[in-house]
């Protein structure tokens, strides 16, 4: 009697563990899930560059397109201002709406014949009342703050990729200035990741 108590409870025990491994919600096949905060943007090199904030989704090919990039929004502060800038996987960008304004295929003008001192673009379209954070203009990888208000300049020379070139004397009017902040890629280098 008592071995047939022990073949009996041996077989249930076998029965009870060959069940809990096939089950679907057995523990061997149980998931985890755990909520994410903070995601932050690193650098090729590990360098932390902001806490995510959130993103900015682009779509071509109207209804028919396909969603592109998924831009991360970031923050930071350099020199002690606040800046709001973009990030993809291969490297800051700007938006023709928002904290940070692209001008990176775009001209900046300058009084001098040799592109030197206080770059200026043509004044953007700024909002009557002033926006949550500072406006910045992103040239590249070269970063720089609204200057002042705009006013009128006698254009000498342009810069554009990096290459200068002497124009006729003309003056210009509603002109921009920029005060250089900082130059991106001194601080991060691409790829970027978010964790």
């Amino acid at each position: 009697m008592m071995r047939q108590r022990k073949s009996l409870l041996l077989a249930a025990l076998t029965f009870f563990l060959g069940c809990s491994f096939l089950s679907p919600g057995g523990k061997a096949e149980e998931k985890t899930i755990q909520p994410v905060q903070n995601l932050t943007i690193f650098d090729g090199g590990g360098k932390r560059v902001g806490t995510v904030l959130g993103f900015n989704f682009e779509s071509t090919g109207g209804l028919q397109g396909f969603v592109q990039g998924g831009d991360a929004t970031v923050a930071m502060r350099i020199a002690g201002e606040l800046v709001i800038l973009y990030v993809r996987l291969d490297r800051f960008i700007g938006k023709e709406q928002g904290f940070t304004l692209d001008y990176t295929n775009a001209t900046l003008r300058f009084e001098s014949s040799n592109c030197a001192g206080t770059p200026y673009i043509p004044a953007p379209n700024v909002p009557p009342t002033p926006p949550l954070a500072p406006l910045h203009v992103l040239n590249g990888t070269r970063l720089y703050a609204l200057g002042g208000p705009p006013r009128s300049i006698v254009l000498r020379s342009i810069e554009q990729n990096s290459s200068c070139s002497p124009v006729n004397p003309v003056e210009s009017v509603q002109e921009q200035p920029l005060r250089f902040l900082i130059d991106l890629s001194t601080q991060f280098q691409p790829p970027f990741t978010m964790r």
